[in-house]
């Protein structure tokens, strides 16, 4: 996580649209293996918001791809399983399934 935040950094600092972006998926990426679903849904977020005001679909895809991959792993998140930790997951589920339907049509 450390490098991606440090590439992260630069990026952002030198104004970098590609560098950030793919620094942040990285980042993001770290995140949800980690099991840290929250910081990785607000780092994927961010990647996506700038992958879609890309012209690349290749990004833009790549972005909603990561995304849907930490919702959909937030979603199945034993620690989410008690009143409003539930309703959470499940709009954030939600979210994970838009979010790949989106980057499966951005793919074609």
């Amino acid at each position: 996580a450390d490098m991606f935040s440090k590439a992260l950094e630069v990026a952002e600092r030198t104004g970098d649209a590609a560098g950030i972006n793919a620094a942040s998926k990285g980042l993001g990426a770290v995140y949800t293996t980690l099991g840290q679903y929250d910081e990785a849904v607000t780092t994927l977020k961010k990647t996506m918001e700038i992958a879609l005001r890309s012209a690349d679909p290749a990004q833009q895809s790549a972005a909603l791809h990561a995304l849907g991959l930490a919702l959909t792993a937030l979603g199945q998140n034993e620690e989410y399983v008690d009143g409003e930790k539930t309703r959470a997951t499940l709009q954030h589920y939600d979210e994970a399934i838009e979010m790949h339907s989106r980057a499966l049509e951005i793919a074609e």
